[in-house]
């Protein structure tokens, strides 16, 4: 099924590379008119990953109209905050029994909704567009690099969900699948704030027994504000809960550990943002989530100590002590 990415970042661009690798005709739209010319003569892209030689058969468009018509499956792989409006903007370009796959990982902040759910809201039911998302433990450079990977696709529809873990799955890639999509889907958001906090905690110099404890009493955090999602437990301990959490929080091309490791530095968030060049999703996530936990009363010390070094300037080191100064009780529930 021929497949367009939406998306010209190092995502969209791993994503669209490994289609290509497996004989599978892929559009790949991006904004930047240099990119989709270098990707199309010279087969790089020259803003992001630009080390890796793309492959021949992989082909670039500025056209994002016509990326969306010519395919069957189309894979958004842009940031999830602006997810809503570009379907708005682009939503009479898709047509009936589509199939969207979700590369994205986020939560809008003003209606605390997941990528599935926001595209619940743009297209009518009688259009019959099909969702799937994808997550899992996989930095784009490593795929690239044809690294053995797991990840995991998640879908309502078993039909669906199979077709698209057959497009994923390849011979360094295996694909899993599940029909909890908004565990998914909160597994794969949820965990870049955590890794902001053991990037802090890098950033500070504290050792491996404080990341494991931020890793380990925030997947329970993580797994808390699921389950009052309506996301299944037992999601968090897969691909997209733990095995996701360990790569962004260990993972030195993790964008958000990076964020709090220079924020543990001592470096000021504005700074850093303007630095990146790339979407850090934990620091809008945080803003979500810091909205959720209110929302539903989930007690979760990790998230707001988080939101609040993020958003209301508290110190971080006095966070941290914060966190250990609680009040003692059970590891969990008894």
């Amino acid at each position: 099924m021929k497949t367009s990415i939406i998306g010209g970042g190092c995502w969209g661009t791993a994503l669209g590379a490994h289609l290509a690798k497996k004989g599978i005709e892929t559009l790949i739209w991006a904004r930047e008119p240099e990119v989709v010319s270098a990707i199309n003569k010279q087969h790089y892209n020259p803003k992001y990953l630009s080390e890796f030689k793309l492959p021949e058969n992989l082909v670039a468009i500025g056209d994002c109209s016509k990326a969306i018509r010519e395919s069957n499956i189309i894979v958004l792989a842009i940031p999830s905050h602006v997810i809503r409006q570009f379907l708005e903007l682009n939503k009479n370009s898709f047509l009936p029994g589509q199939i969207i796959v979700g590369a994205a990982k986020g939560i809008e902040v003003d209606s605390l909704k997941s990528i599935y759910e926001i595209v619940d809201d743009i297209f009518p039911p009688n259009l019959k567009i099909q969702y799937a998302c994808i997550a899992g433990p996989s930095f784009a450079k490593e795929v690239l690099e044809e690294q053995p990977t797991a990840v995991v696709i998640a879908g309502r529809d078993a039909k669906i969900t199979i077709e698209i873990q057959k497009l994923i799955n390849y011979n360094y890639l295996r694909a899993y699948r599940t029909s909890d999509l908004i565990g998914a889907e909160m597994g794969g958001a949820l965990k870049n704030v955590v890794a902001i906090a053991t990037g802090l905690a890098d950033g500070i110099g504290f050792g491996l027994n404080t990341k494991a404890a931020l890793v380990t009493r925030g997947l329970s955090e993580i797994q808390k504000i699921g389950v009052r999602r309506g996301a299944k437990p037992e999601t968090f301990l897969g691909l997209s809960g733990l095995g996701d959490l360990i790569l962004t929080c260990y993972g030195e091309l993790s964008r958000n550990r990076t964020v709090g490791f220079r924020i543990g530095k001592g470096e000021r968030l504005e700074d850093i943002l303007s630095s990146l060049g790339q979407v850090s999703e934990g620091i809008i996530t945080a803003k979500s989530a810091f909205n959720l936990i209110a929302k539903f009363g989930v007690e979760a010390p990790i998230f707001s100590e988080v939101y609040k070094i993020l958003y209301e300037n508290k110190p971080h080191l006095k966070s941290l002590q914060d966190l250990l100064d609680r009040e003692l009780r059970p590891e969990a529930n008894e």
